[in-house]
This record gives C-alpha cells, structure tokens and sequence, in this order.
C-alpha cells in the first residue's frame, strides 16, 4: 500500500493586515525550500506516484489548525507533479476519525515557490492537509492531514484518500516528518448581529446570549473593557454572564484570533442602577432569657444568658416589688452589645451603685438594632436573698 507521510509543525504568521480590519495569516510552515519534497514520482514511471517520507529536524506534534474562521486565498506545496496535488480542508470528528469538507484546485506549481490561487472557506478548528492522486488510470488519491487526536501523532495518511462528506479513520500514523505546504487565509472579525438582553443591572450577572458570526474560539468577551464570565460558546452564539460595571451604556467586544468586532448597536448594552435595598424594619427577637441562679445572695451575684437574632444594643432595667405593692421600676439602667446568637452578660448584686436588698425583682431586655428596631420587652423574675 502506498502512502504519504506528513508531520505537523506548525508555522503561525501574522502578517499585515492586507485591508482595513481584516487579518491575514500563514498556516504551515513559512519555508518549502528542504532538499525533499514530501512525495515524488519513480523516475522510470512519472505518471504513477506514491508518497516519500520526509524527516527534517523539525520537532513533532503541532497542527495545521485554523484558529478563527476565513478564506484561503493561495497555498504552496513542494511535491511532484503539480498536476497530482491538491490542499485539502478536514475536521476532526472525534474517535480517532475525521471527516473531509473541501478540496482546491489541482496546485499550479510545486516547487515550494510558486502559489496556487484559491478562495475556499475554512472554519475555526478545521485543519489542513494535502491529496495526491496516486495513479490516472484509477484516479484513487491519498491524504494526508494533521492528526490533532492521536497522542503523539505528527501526521495521519489515507490510502484511498478521504473524499468530500466522507468520515474515516486513517491508514497510518506517524510522527517525525515536516509538511512541505501552507496557505494563505484572510481571517473574518466576529460579527456581532444581537443581544438577547440589551439591558441589565449595574451589580452584573445578567445571563444572556450574543449572536452572530465567526464567534468560533473567541480569546475574551468583554462589556465595557470588563472581561465576562463564558458559559457556553459556538461559532454563532456566545452565552455570558455579565460582569459588574458602572451605571450607562457600553459597547460588547468578541476578540478571536481575527480581531474584534467591530462597533454598531447590536453591540450595545447598557447597565441600569441597581435600587437601594428596602429599609430594614425587622426588629430583633430576644429569646431564652434566662438568670442563674434564680435566687441569690447580693455579694454573689448572678450570670444572665438570652439569645438574639441580630446584632443589637441591649438595655436592661430592673423592677423591685416591695411587700404587698405592686412592682416598681429602679433608677439606671445596664447597657450592653449583643452578637446575633447566644450572649452571656454578668448581673452583679449592685445597681445604680448600690446593693440589691433582699427580694423579688424583675428583669426587663429591650434591643436596638443598628437602624433603631426594638424588639418586644422579655421579662425574668428573680430574687436576692439575705446575707448571712
């Protein structure tokens, strides 16, 4: 069975930009000039060819990836006869297979000098490689592409070749050979045709889809220079959550490998204030009040435990219910900061800076929150007994 051989070192040029806004790019090796080509004719028998293995010193492993979709507009190849030779346009279809989209014309020249005129389009992640047909009389070709699946493959060949719709796995793979063709692309910006939300809060996170084309592969989405969270991206719509930004309008930017789109009102959004939180009208809730122990001696003292929701301010009062009367509040009153949850406060046998004399009192909790709700009064009762 005959083959060609092909390895993937990738030469990626960025060259100037051959019209306003428009990149151009070289993919493939810059130089065809190695003193072999990749495939050549039996000298006794030039019309039936088969495929020659090249090894430079170029290292293995790279790919002949298109980064943003395009146009190839020319391609070299050094390979004999021009006659027999074809670029051909691939993608990867998973499994270790590919399937083939496109071929050019039959090259002009093949001496690595001499361009070939094309105008095929080529997708973001579509790759290429190179037909040769092996014999006229069957017209049965052979391909060789990039193998960007195979772990450590430089090269995948086709004997028969890999026509057109057509999904196979190749004949062979290998490594350690340099493709002697590239091409020319002309790159497409993104284009930017709506937004599914053209509005949204200035706190961000406002999930929404940008719709357009050559979106493919895109290196940021940003809103107004602020770079977007990417949730899902095809090559003809992106999905974003938007990232916080300043109150007014501002212009939605897709950069890939082509450029940025460029500026028009589909690309507008703009970022609306965010209201003010409603006024806090909860008032805190005090809870498991408790004093222990309930009946103590003034020199002791005693320890208060409650509960709060909310960070607050506490004040505590004290009622004194004299013999036969009913219960009469005390001068002063203890402040004191509660955390949100259980708080401990010390409940000393003084008040006001005098001692408590014996009896039966009650305590009183009331708490503030920081905008001034005030929770329910809770009540303990309590008693001091006589020193001994």
């Amino acid at each position: 069975m005959r083959r060609a051989l092909l390895s993937l070192s990738l030469a990626l040029f960025l060259a100037l930009p051959a019209q306003a806004g428009a990149v151009e790019i070289l993919l493939g090796p810059p130089n065809l000039t190695a003193a072999d080509p990749f495939a050549s004719c039996d000298a006794l028998a030039p019309e039936f060819c088969s495929a020659k293995t090249f090894i430079p010193t170029a290292s293995p492993g790279a790919t002949l990836i298109a980064p943003a979709d395009g146009t190839i507009t020319s391609w070299r190849v050094k390979g004999a006869p021009p006659g027999k030779l074809r670029l051909r346009i691939v993608k990867d279809a998973g499994g270790g297979q590919f399937k083939g989209i496109a071929t050019s014309g039959i090259a002009k020249s093949s001496d690595g000098k001499g361009a070939t005129p094309a105008a095929i389009s080529i997708a973001a992640g579509q790759q290429l490689g190179v037909s040769l047909e092996n014999a006229p009389l069957t017209s049965s070709p052979s391909t060789l592409l990039g193998n960007a699946s195979a772990p450590g493959a430089a090269w995948a060949s086709y004997f028969p070749g890999l026509p057109d719709e057509a999904t196979a796995a190749p004949s062979a793979t290998g490594t350690g050979s340099e493709p002697l063709f590239n091409a020319t692309v002309l790159l497409a910006a993104p284009l930017l045709l709506n937004l599914t939300s053209s509005a949204g809060p200035a706190s961000g996170g406002d999930v929404l889809s940008i719709n357009g084309a050559h979106l493919a592969i895109a290196t940021s989405v940003t809103f107004g220079g602020t770079p977007a969270q990417v949730l899902s991206a095809r090559n003809h719509q992106i999905t974003v959550a938007t990232p916080p930004h300043p109150p007014g309008p501002v212009s939605v930017t897709v950069t890939t490998a082509a450029g940025a789109n460029p500026d028009s009102p589909a690309n507008l959004y703009t970022y609306t204030p965010v209201a003010p939180p409603a006024p806090d009208t909860t008032a805190p809730e005090i809870s498991g009040l408790a004093i222990v122990p309930f009946a103590f001696r003034a020199k002791d003292g005693a320890r208060i435990s409650l509960r709060s929701s909310e960070p607050a301010t506490a004040r505590l009062t004290l009622q004194r219910k004299p013999p036969r009367k009913s219960f009469k509040a005390l001068k002063g009153s203890l402040v004191s900061k509660l955390e949100a949850g259980k708080s401990q406060l010390r409940l000393s046998g003084k008040w006001n800076g005098r001692r408590l004399q014996p009896g039966r009192y009650r305590l009183l909790v009331v708490a503030t929150d920081a905008l001034g709700n005030k929770s329910k009064a809770k009540r303990r009762a309590f008693e001091v007994l006589r020193s001994r």
